[in-house]
């Protein structure tokens, strides 16, 4: 694993053309990753902040110069500008500054996604990643060899973290990391290794969320890879995932799959009885999600659903705006079988799990929002092999 690590080092290693490029890559994608685990120390926003602007920083400088690019303004700014603008209004309607602050930023996000779309500085950012989050699935391998002590880690629940709080956060980290790792690493044994490695990591969480985002995922792979071809592999891949779970020591139960279930359908006619039955159209705020599952008698402070979170905190309105801007991107990925459709996917499915957003700044948000881009604005796969 330690000669992966290093292969993949070396790879990366390829696009370094400045390292103080480098640093502020790596600096910012360990901050923006490890954010989440602050949040009980009421840093999470500060460092969020910290590791996007150190992102705009990358983005916006090339040999040493500030560089802005001009947008064209299209269907696809337009429909991005009216859930911004709306999300705003309606935030400022509800006196919810949390949620203000995310949607000024929704605009900034994309237009950070398109200079490094644009500038081509995207492959430097997500080989970063890779690395950070290939370190982290080692570490998750070993706090299961060695029963849940390693070093300065330990099991903070019964299932597997890595060093992250949240396992079902680690196995998004891990799902989007398998993903870019089919799609950049073109070494046919380092992307094998590098994707068993993940693919352990994330059964190791035991984390529902983190299984049906890579399969998922690894659907939309083989379509943008073999297109209609891919049932054959799909057939070896299930095949692949069955003997996973009956060669490695896994225990089914921790999955919880029923139990879950129960809890996502809850959600939503909690969600439907609030918003309209009761009439409560334009969001209640933050806060509300947090009361309302409380009251509802359950212990979370969110739907773990995106979309169920924006009705609820927002507005119907804000709401109508993003479903154009996912339909459209689902609809071109399948088209032009775009190379970032995989990670699209995965992220799509973790937005509806764990609420990973559109337009935000955790790194995961950030790539989601990276992938919207490359889909919206990229080349067909056809077009790539000319």
């Amino acid at each position: 694993m330690v000669l992966v690590l290093l292969n993949l080092l070396k790879v990366m290693s390829s696009y370094i053309n400045n390292k103080l490029e480098c640093l502020v890559v790596f600096f910012s994608i360990a901050v923006s990753s490890l954010a989440l685990e602050f949040h009980l120390f009421n840093w999470y926003m500060e460092l969020s902040f910290a590791g996007f602007f150190l992102l705009m920083f990358y983005a916006f400088t090339r040999n040493s110069q500030i560089k802005l690019i001009r947008i064209e303004i299209d269907i696809y700014w337009l429909l991005l500008f009216c859930f911004s603008f709306s999300g705003m209004f309606f935030s400022v309607f509800n006196i919810d500054y949390i949620y203000f602050l995310k949607f000024i930023l929704v605009t900034l996000v994309f237009y950070v996604c398109f200079i490094l779309y644009h500038t081509k500085k995207d492959k430097l950012l997500f080989y970063v990643f890779l690395s950070f989050s290939a370190s982290c699935a080692l570490i998750s391998i070993l706090l299961e060899i060695f029963k849940g002590s390693f070093m300065y880690w330990d099991f903070t629940f019964a299932r597997n973290a890595s060093i992250f709080f949240d396992p079902n956060y680690a196995s998004a980290i891990f799902s989007t990391s398998i993903m870019l790792t089919f799609i950049l690493i073109n070494k046919f044994i380092l992307k094998l290794m590098l994707g068993l490695l993940y693919l352990v990591a994330i059964i190791f969480t035991y984390s529902k969320a983190g299984v049906l985002a890579f399969v998922f995922g690894f659907c939309g792979y083989l379509y943008y890879r073999y297109s209609y071809k891919s049932i054959v592999y799909l057939v070896l891949f299930i095949i692949l995932l069955v003997l996973c779970f009956k060669f490695i020591d896994v225990d089914i139960s921790m999955f919880r799959v029923e139990q879950g279930a129960n809890f996502r359908d809850e959600y939503f006619y909690l969600v439907i009885d609030y918003v309209y039955n009761q009439n409560n159209f334009f969001g209640g705020g933050y806060e509300t999600i947090g009361k309302l599952i409380k009251n509802a008698g359950y212990a979370n402070s969110s739907t773990h659903n995106y979309y169920l979170d924006l009705l609820i905190a927002n507005s119907v309105l804000t709401f109508i705006f993003l479903i154009p801007i996912i339909s459209v991107v689902i609809v071109l990925g399948i088209k032009k079988r775009s190379m970032y459709f995989p990670v699209f996917i995965t992220l799509f499915i973790l937005s509806n799990t764990i609420s990973i957003s559109i337009g935000g700044i955790g790194i995961l948000s950030f790539i989601f929002s990276y992938s919207i881009i490359d889909i919206l604005y990229g080349d067909s796969y056809d077009s790539k092999r000319v």
